[in-house]
Order: structure tokens, then C-alpha cells, then sequence
């Protein structure tokens, strides 16, 4: 069953070359997967509540099994310095059917 994953997001923009790596190292975790990416908005204005991160991105991925290849992999895994560098911001959530 397909999972939609939300990748909630601020970028560091003083950090352009932790980006690079991160990018560079989940792209292809996510083409192993066959996840793809969905649709990325970027936030314009918070109406109600607390500023929200600047960007949501949504990626489809064919399974859970698929969504945990890449978040539990030794290679992910190995990115949180490079993460926290590269966002001020970062929050995955799963939707529900």
C-alpha cells in the first residue's frame, strides 16, 4: 500500500554545501526505494499559530518497508550532523489513510 510521507522543512541558508551533501546522499536513497517526490510547496504566510517551516514536501513511497529503507539505512543514519547543519528546521510526519 502506498505511504505519503511529509517532509516539513526550513533551510539553512548559510549551510549550502551541508545541503549538497544530504541531498546527494538521500537522492539516492529514495530512487532505491522508488519513492518519489510528489509536489513541494513553499510556505507563504502563517495564518493561525506558531511560525511553520518554510517548505512541505511530499513523497510517495510504494510501502512502509520502502519508507523504512531509508530512514532506518546506515547511510541516513550517518547524516544527523549534516541535517542539523543543513535545516533549522525538520519534521517528518506519515499520513494516515
Amino acid at each position: 500500500m502506498t505511504v505519503r510521507v511529509f517532509a516539513l522543512t526550513t533551510l539553512n541558508p548559510n549551510q549550502t554545501e551541508a545541503l549538497s551533501t544530504y541531498m546527494a546522499t538521500t537522492s539516492p536513497l529514495l530512487e532505491q526505494a522508488k519513492a518519489r517526490v510528489v509536489q513541494t510547496y513553499t510556505i507563504a504566510s502563517t495564518m493561525i499559530g506558531a511560525t511553520v517551516p518554510n517548505t512541505i514536501t511530499i513523497v510517495e513511497y510504494p510501502d512502509m518497508d520502502a519508507v523504512n529503507s531509508v530512514f532506518q539505512s546506515a547511510e541516513y543514519g550517518l547524516l544527523r550532523e549534516i541535517r542539523a547543519q543543513a535545516f533549522s528546521n525538520y519534521q517528518i510526519a506519515i499520513l494516515a489513510d
